[in-house]
Order: structure tokens, then C-alpha cells, then sequence
């Protein structure tokens, strides 16, 4: 299955990037997964984790700055 972005998506990644803030990731839900994502401001994947917490301290652990995205 292909996922497809939204524009909300793809205006949240290239904002992210305009930033020029690399050290910046986000966490969100998986699409039609109880698995959770954690991507670097440019939207490049960076791990995919079976819960939220834990993705969330994966991503601390490796010094990025961690927003939820909805």
C-alpha cells in the first residue's frame, strides 16, 4: 500500500524545514497503525516504535527536540 501525504503534511514538512532546524523531530501515529512514527523536521523517517513514550524517548536519546504532530 502506498501512503499518500496530506497537504496538511506537506506544508508541516516544508515549514519544519524552512525552519532550518535539524535537531527538531515529531511523533505521530502511524497511518492505519497502533504504531507510532518518529520523523526529523524534513519528514525523513527516523524510527518507528509500539508506543508513544517510547518513541518519544528514542528520539530524546538522540538529542532531537521532540514536538507531537496531529
Amino acid at each position: 500500500m502506498i501512503e499518500r501525504e496530506t497537504t496538511a503534511e506537506i506544508a508541516a514538512r516544508r515549514w519544519f524545514a524552512e525552519l532550518g532546524t535539524p535537531h527538531l523531530a515529531y511523533v505521530r501515529r502511524a497511518e492505519a497503525s497502533s504504531r507510532w512514527e518518529v520523523r526529523a523536521a524534513n519528514g525523513l523517517l527516523l524510527g518507528v516504535f509500539s508506543c508513544r513514550e517510547i518513541a518519544l524517548c528514542a528520539a530524546r536519546r538522540r538529542g532531537y527536540e521532540v514536538v507531537t504532530a496531529h
